[in-house]
C-alpha cells in the first residue's frame, strides 16, 4: 500500500515510532540504533576499459547501539556472565497511527565492543555498542534470494 500525500489522518515514522526489542525484551529507553547491509559486487575486467562483468559480492551487515546506563545493564544482566559471548537477536519495529507496522530483525547479534566514555556534564550516561551481526531482514524481507 503506497502512502497517500497529503497524509492527513495519521503521522509518518519518527524516532518516537521506534519499539526496540534485545532478546525479545523491551528497551522503553534508548539514545539511538545504526544498522545498515553493504554488498559490493566484485566487477570483471578484462583487457578492455570496459567492465565485463559483476559477481555476486559480499554481503555485509553491521550495528550499533547506544543505551542509556540503566538499559544497558539490564541487558547484560539478560545476557549474564560472559554477555560477550551471548547471541541475541533484536527487532525494531515502527508504527504510527495511519500507517503499517514496519518490522526489522537483526540476527545472531554479539557485542564487539562496548565503549563506556563518559564526560562531565547534566546529560545521562550513554554506552556505546558495536555489534557483529549474522544477517539483517528489512520489513520482513530477506537481503538475498537464496539464504543460508
Amino acid at each position: 500500500m503506497a502512502t497517500k500525500f497529503p497524509l492527513v489522518n495519521g503521522f509518518r515514522y519518527s524516532f518516537a515510532s521506534i519499539e526496540l526489542n534485545i532478546k525479545a525484551k523491551r528497551i522503553p529507553v534508548f539514545k539511538s540504533i545504526n544498522y545498515s547491509s553493504d554488498k559490493a559486487p566484485g566487477e570483471v575486467r578484462g583487457n578492455h576499459a570496459q567492465l565485463v562483468g559483476r559477481t555476486r559480492g559480499d554481503l555485509k551487515d553491521t550495528c550499533s547501539l547506544e543505551l542509556y546506563e540503566e538499559e544497558f545493564n539490564d541487558v547484560i544482566v539478560a545476557l549474564g556472565n560472559g554477555f560477550m559471548d551471548q547471541t541475541f537477536d533484536i527487532v525494531v519495529s515502527y508504527a504510527e497511527e495511519g500507517q503499517k507496522t514496519i518490522t526489522d530483525k537483526i540476527f545472531g547479534c554479539i557485542f564487539s565492543k562496548v565503549d563506556k566514555s563518559h564526560t562531565q556534564g547534566v546529560d545521562g550516561l550513554i554506552v556505546k555498542i558495536d555489534l557483529h551481526v549474522m544477517r539483517i531482514d528489512l520489513n520482513g524481507k530477506t537481503p538475498l534470494k537464496k539464504m543460508l
